[in-house]
């Protein structure tokens, strides 16, 4: 139940941020167009933080995968 209620809330929570990122942030938007001019704020929030963030969710999902189709209750925990 915990499995399910974090994967999906961690999914609605990168879709919110998927549009926030792409279609109303003005930072993105800047960094679209002029790139990040030695400026490593704009670079940050431009590049890393939209990689590192899809792959936490990436990673999480995985994990879940694995522990849902573990045989033993012990083999469910130890993966999460």
């Amino acid at each position: 139940m915990i499995r399910m209620f974090a994967s999906a809330i961690s999914h609605a929570q990168l879709l919110i941020g998927f549009t926030l990122y792409f279609v109303l942030s003005p930072v993105i938007r800047h960094f679209m167009t002029h790139g990040s001019g030695g400026n490593h704020q704009i670079w940050f929030f431009g590049i890393y933080h939209l990689v590192m963030m899809s792959i936490a969710i990436l990673v999480m999902t995985i994990g879940s995968s694995i522990s849902k189709r573990a045989k033993s209750d012990p083999g469910k925990f130890k993966n999460i």
